[in-house]
């Protein structure tokens, strides 16, 4: 399954609290963009922008995420 934050598909299911390997968000089922995600303390529209910059929905958690993840996932469009 396609993460909503960084559009890898990471997941083995959606909405069962997984983190994805790619950018560290918790997927609890959380799609629209401005809603606030309760595991991740945020919005999935923050997480996407931090990923963006950062490589992780978090700044904190870039050194936990697989690096070069095109070599080992695929991406979709969100």
């Amino acid at each position: 399954m396609q993460c909503l934050c960084c559009g890898y598909f990471t997941l083995s299911n959606r909405r069962h609290f997984e983190i994805c390997d790619v950018c560290f968000w918790e997927d609890d089922g959380v799609s629209e963009p401005s809603e606030e995600s309760g595991p991740n303390h945020m919005t999935l529209e923050k997480g996407r922008l931090n990923f963006s910059k950062f490589g992780a929905c978090e700044e904190e958690f870039v050194k936990n995420v697989v690096k070069n993840p095109e070599n080992i996932y695929r991406k979709g469009d969100l």
